[in-house]
């Protein structure tokens, strides 16, 4: 059936943008937010199938238990800034985070230059320590 077809590529559309996002990997906003939009279409779609045909019923439900989990958690990912998942990630070295999230949020060749040489001065003290 098409709607298989489509609940994959939904299915994994939305895990490319779990895993952009807990990976602080640029363009996981977009990649979420297309997850949120094809499991909506794709939860929808399967209530009108559902209502239509209830002898697939088995076969809709299992659709269902798949989407409609991953589309929650698309839609509480998509909603939490990324500077939380960085203070999470960074929180035993907040300096690194804050500097790592100024990095990927700058435009600035030279910005980005500076920050990237404090980065790494930060990255050589904590190697002598260890």
């Amino acid at each position: 059936m098409a709607l298989s077809v489509l609940a994959g590529v939904a299915l994994s559309i939305a895990v490319i943008g779990v895993l952009f996002k807990l990976q602080l990997w640029p363009m996981s906003a977009f990649w979420l937010l297309l997850g949120v939009a094809s499991l909506a279409v794709i939860t929808i779609a399967t209530f009108v199938i559902r209502s239509a045909r209830p002898d697939l019923n088995a076969y809709t439900r299992g659709i269902l238990l798949r989407s409609l989990p991953l589309w929650l958690a698309c839609s509480l990912l998509y909603a939490l800034p990324s500077a939380t998942l960085w203070k999470f990630y960074y929180r035993d070295n907040p300096e690194m985070g804050r500097l790592l999230f100024e990095q990927g949020s700058t435009d600035d060749p030279v910005q980005r230059e500076r920050l990237r040489a404090r980065i790494d001065s930060l990255d050589e003290a904590r190697l002598r320590n260890r």
